[in-house]
């Protein structure tokens, strides 16, 4: 009774503070945010669909269909769900270095949630990490290393992106298809990263204190406290934050990877190295993006790059909304499932599926 008794007098505390008067109007204004992000994106899907069809007539679209070769569209399918995989194996990692055991399946079941909050909250890949973490305390790992595998994701999955942007960017200069605008948002990109990077590595495991006028953002206090509870010790070992890496460049190498195969299927053919760089700029802007998903802006990027490497725009607009409905679209249904069944279930010990070694 009395520690019922507590809560409501608790609860009737917190409501009558001016910070709980706000949170449903923060809510509501996230809310429409979100829905204007999305018909924005959709919107510009939609444009770039009829700019396409204006430029390519029906028959070369038609052609395509035709052209269509089910040996290289099973091959994508195996390559995007060997992304999954890779994404799995970062966190059986950390676990494994933290003396427990991540099963395969669970893995696998994060990883499609992540990939679905990731789509559907433009934070750069932060908020599906965020996910994970809570999937994985839940499961049974202590705060500080799950906290700590956090850390280790931010920094290898940015360090990969920025590796891989900058490979992008030689082959691009190569082929002389760098335009100014391009390099204006790469060099945006790598600014925000290094500053997430270095931001990680020296906040982890360490407390500080916000300025008064930062207090009021919610999710930045979250990000600190999440940051001060984390292990450094995972962080400062070169060989997990090297594996880390390699894992989140295959992961980049197999996206890319899908869509020349997508070509390929097509019966397009268009050097994997030029496809690489196209899929980076694309990748780059729909980071930069406030559209969940980078929705719109990521196929515009990849229909105008596409054609740069002498692909037509028939062929460019079909692969790119193809590779959008095999990493974006079709995994969406799981990834929620996954989703919601993870974030409902009862915190278990690490003995059940999590179990230590």
């Amino acid at each position: 009774m009395e520690q019922r008794k507590d809560r409501a007098d608790q609860a009737q505390t917190t409501e009558g503070t001016p910070q709980a008067a706000e949170q449903p109007l923060q809510t509501g204004r996230h809310q429409k945010l979100a829905l204007l992000s999305w018909l924005l994106g959709l919107g510009i899907l939609a444009a770039l669909i009829g700019v396409a069809l204006h430029q390519s007539e029906e028959k070369a679209f038609i052609r395509l269909m035709q052209e269509v070769r089910p040996e290289w569209l099973t091959l994508t399918v195996l390559l995007q769900a060997a992304t999954y995989c890779s994404q799995g194996q970062i966190w059986r990692d950390l676990a494994r270095h933290a003396g427990h055991r991540l099963s395969l399946g669970l893995a696998l079941q994060v990883s499609l949630a992540k990939l679905f909050v990731d789509q559907t909250i433009p934070l750069m890949g932060i908020g599906g990490t965020t996910m994970m973490a809570s999937v994985l305390k839940n499961r049974g790992l202590s705060a500080s290393i799950v906290m700590g595998g956090v850390g280790v994701s931010i920094v290898s999955y940015f360090t990969a992106y920025l590796l891989a942007l900058a490979a992008a960017m030689l082959i691009a200069l190569g082929t002389g298809q760098i335009v100014t605008p391009v390099l204006m948002l790469s060099g945006l990109f790598t600014i925000a990263s290094i500053g997430l990077i270095a931001s990680t590595w020296l906040l982890v495991g360490r407390a500080v204190r916000l300025p008064p006028a930062l207090h009021r953002l919610d999710w930045l206090n979250r990000s600190l406290k999440s940051l001060r509870e984390a292990d450094p010790g995972l962080l400062r070992k070169p060989s997990v934050l090297l594996r880390a890496t390699v894992l989140q460049l295959s992961i980049v190498a197999l996206d890319a990877l899908t869509l020349w195969a997508l070509l390929r299927s097509l019966g397009v053919e268009a050097s994997p190295a030029q496809v690489f760089a196209s899929f980076m700029i694309s990748s780059i802007v729909r980071s930069l993006s406030f559209m969940p998903g980078g929705i719109g802006a990521f196929e515009a990027a990849s229909f105008a790059t596409l054609q740069w490497t002498g692909v037509s725009a028939a062929a460019a607009l079909s692969a790119t909304l193809l590779f959008r409905g095999l990493s974006f679209w079709l995994p969406m249904i799981p990834g929620l499932l996954c989703s919601r069944s993870l974030l409902t279930k009862q915190t278990v010990t690490a003995g059940s599926d999590v179990p230590r070694r």
